[in-house]
């Protein structure tokens, strides 16, 4: 009975010490794997296209790294390189990793951001506008407007209605220049994350990506984006 309880009582504090994770990769599928080490053991990241991929528990630690096989070796053993790190959100039970490929000229590393995930920061019906890039941002959102600063996110929740509708996006930089403006379409069972990055394929300007995920059933509030 004590082993058990014992049993019971490691499991639990494993538990406690453990956090939901999922990852996103900014231009679909990266064009090499890569890895985040877990208990001394590297294993590999399985990115969706366009989406967050499956959760996985992560142990707590105060930082995430992001690693690619170097194709080396060292006593038989595959050497592991380091190409991105990010610190994590004190506190979340629920985080996802964003890796944007690096707009530094440095062909192979990468950015990481990492985000609350959870169901505190994303409630149903819910935008939030996560900013990645390094000067503050304007949103105009179903008739809402705010500053989004560098490295914070803010959260709108659209007054429509109806339980769903498309409502009117603009986000520019300080000086107005046009990032995006579009419709953005609206449902009171989801809830979705607006990231903007200061990174495009090209090496200049900036992209938006948009993730929606289905949330258990308010209004604007400002966060750390990280």
């Amino acid at each position: 009975v004590i082993g058990l309880r014992a049993e019971a009582a490691e499991a639990a504090e494993a538990a406690e010490e453990s956090v939901e994770c999922a990852y996103f990769f900014w231009d679909g599928i990266p064009s090499e794997a890569l890895f985040y080490r877990q208990a001394g053991e590297f294993r590999p990241v399985e990115f969706r296209k366009s989406s967050r991929s499956k959760t996985v528990a992560l142990k707590v630690v105060a930082g995430f790294e992001l690693y690619r096989d170097s194709k080396e070796q060292v006593d038989g053993e595959p050497v592991y390189e380091r190409v991105g790190q990010a610190v994590l959100p004190e506190g979340a039970k629920k985080i996802l990793i964003v890796v944007i490929p690096s707009s530094t000229g440095l062909a192979g590393t990468y950015r990481l951001e990492a985000l609350d995930d959870s169901s505190s920061a994303q409630s149903a019906g819910s935008f939030r506008f996560a900013n990645f890039t390094e000067q503050s941002l304007k949103v105009k959102f179903a008739g809402e407007a705010c500053e989004v600063l560098s490295a914070m996110s803010v959260k709108i929740r659209p007054n429509l209605e109806g339980k769903s509708g498309l409502a009117p996006l603009l986000i520019t930089t300080a000086e107005d220049s046009s990032i995006i403006n579009t419709r953005l379409f609206s449902q009171a069972s989801k809830s979705s994350l607006v990231l903007i990055a200061d990174y495009s394929p090209s090496g200049t300007g900036f992209s938006v990506k948009i993730l929606s995920q289905r949330v258990a059933r308010t209004s604007r509030s400002a966060t750390p984006a990280k």
